[in-house]
């Protein structure tokens, strides 16, 4: 029941982004939700746009980031 409760749990930008150590840290984090989320809805994009603001992603980087996630 515990890793069902933890994974029903919304996902905490701020906490996901802290694990990021580094700037190329921070990109595979972004790149990696990504291509774990289907964005098809406003959470998911808020979600997203939360975690490039709290690791600090540059507007470009994000923008190569959501291309090489579309390829």
């Amino acid at each position: 029941h515990l890793v069902k409760n933890e994974l029903a749990k919304p996902l905490d930008a701020r906490e996901i982004a802290a694990g990021a150590d580094s700037p190329a840290a921070a990109a595979e984090i972004y790149l990696t939700s990504l291509l774990a989320i289907n964005i098809d809805n406003d959470q998911e994009r808020a979600y997203l746009d939360d975690l490039a603001r709290e690791l600090r992603l540059a507007p470009e980087l994000v923008s190569e980031l959501l291309h090489q996630a579309k390829a």
